[in-house]
């Protein structure tokens, strides 16, 4: 296999994996891991404003899977270097960067995102997300969530 679809099915998978480890954790009503910034990742619409995003989950490129609940998951897109999902179920955005120049590729994909919900840099801190890297590219890194580099709290690249 060549390594573009290699880092593709890996990152499918990191999506999955990532979203599935969110909603498992949040049915065993365990506290609500906290995004830079100290916000709550709690999904409740009591305990956080959601930003009015333009509705993307009809764009010609989304890929809409559905859940074992009937909810449906989202695969905004792909990108060589990242890939962008939205969970149905928790109102949750997932940004995986599969590229070693994660700086550059976390701009990237935060333009894309905003691009695509139509909101602004201020409001997308206001969601439910997280920013990720693939182990592959960094093992430091990996499993921590990195925020928008616009954000409060995030991680500084």
């Amino acid at each position: 296999m060549n390594k573009k679809v290699v880092v593709i099915i890996l990152g499918v998978l990191v999506v999955g994996f990532v979203i599935g480890t969110y909603v498992f954790l949040n049915k065993k009503n365990q506290p609500s891991p906290q995004q830079p910034g100290g916000q709550s990742l709690d999904p409740s619409p009591e305990t956080r404003p959601t930003p009015q995003a333009r509705d993307f989950v009809n764009d010609p490129d989304v890929v809409s899977n559905t859940q074992s609940n009937g909810k449906k998951a989202y695969e905004l897109g792909s990108d060589p270097t990242y890939f962008l999902s939205y969970s149905e179920e928790n109102d949750f955005y997932g940004v995986i960067i599969t590229d070693e120049d994660i700086a550059s590729t976390r701009l990237k994909a935060e333009a894309e995102l905003q691009k695509r919900l139509g909101i602004e840099k201020q409001q997308m801190c206001s969601l439910n997300y997280i920013v990720s890297v693939d182990a592959f590219f960094d093992e430091e890194l990996a499993g921590k969530n990195l925020g928008f580099s616009f954000c409060p709290g995030s991680v500084r690249i």
